[in-house]
């Protein structure tokens, strides 16, 4: 059964308009037993995960945040893999309100989380389509240390260069790191 892995709601302001309530009926209707939420901050993920469980969904809580990894910032998704995997993400997410998390501080609260790094408007994207593959390499392997599960997910959206989507695959399979759609 396929969803979208990464779905915002009008709690991440400007960012989507569509309501939790709307996005569970949706679920529903089109017979998908999982749903994520995937916001700039932890807001709705109460009401979303009580609407899930009332609604027989399984609920995908996560965070998007903005981290500073060598003086260049990147977006990184964080997605809670039990209930202490959210608590951290509860931390994550009081250190992020409004600003960049340092890099140094996500291994303060890594448990339990997995990490899926973006295709699109990511350091490790900048670094593939630069042909970097020695900085590429350096961040894989520090994230590795600080992450169980890391993933790259592959977006193919308007305006995204096929060529590079091909990079970070192949990349991917080097680096054995799974993609995720």
């Amino acid at each position: 059964m396929a969803f979208c892995l990464k779905m915002k709601s009008d709690y991440s302001f400007l960012s989507s308009t569509i309501k939790v309530i709307d996005a569970i009926s949706f679920c529903k209707q089109t017979g998908n037993s999982y749903l994520s939420l995937i916001d700039t901050n932890l807001h709705g993920s109460m009401e979303f995960y009580s609407l899930c469980i009332k609604n027989n969904i399984r609920p995908i809580i996560g965070l998007e945040v903005s981290v500073n990894y060598n003086g260049i910032i990147s977006p990184f998704t964080l997605i809670a893999k039990s209930e202490i995997g959210y608590k951290n993400l509860v931390k994550l997410s009081s250190l992020s309100y409004n600003q960049v998390v340092e890099y140094k501080v996500l291994a303060m609260y890594a448990q339990d989380i997995a990490l899926v790094l973006s295709s699109k408007d990511s350091i490790l994207s900048t670094y593939i389509s630069d042909n970097n593959l020695f900085d590429a390499n350096e961040l894989i392997e520090s994230l590795k240390e600080i992450y169980k599960d890391v993933y790259i997910g592959i977006y193919r959206y308007k305006g995204s260069s096929p060529l590079l989507l091909n990079d970070i695959k192949e990349y991917a399979n080097q680096a054995n790191i799974k993609c995720i759609a």
